[in-house]
């Protein structure tokens, strides 16, 4: 009997030992993801905060100033029409039109 009960216990050894390792590796990614997220609301949060409590200062990126909290000096560049002021950001390369 003891030889049953031994291949038996070694068996369970076996797929138990498999599940933790299953289970450990489904934790981590779950921590990663948790991790991740926590990343993203903690930026929402301070892009938020930002745009509730300070103004673009003039000639700066609004979309860097609010999104990445950085102050990108704008340039102006050609633009054909009229009473329209273009101008690109040097960091996202995104364009703003002003009218005049």
């Amino acid at each position: 009997m003891d030889t049953f009960a031994d291949e038996f216990r070694a068996g369970l050894i076996r797929k138990i030992g498999v599940r933790i390792s299953a289970k450990q590796d489904a934790l981590l990614k779950a921590e990663q993801e948790v991790a991740k997220l926590r990343t993203e609301y903690e930026q929402l949060q301070k892009t938020e905060t930002r745009l509730n409590s300070e103004e673009c200062p003039p000639l700066v990126c609004p979309s860097c100033f609010y999104e990445r909290h950085t102050s990108s000096p704008l340039r102006a560049i050609p633009f054909r029409t009229e009473n329209v002021d273009l101008f690109e950001c040097k960091t996202c390369e995104h364009q703003w039109q002003q009218p005049e």
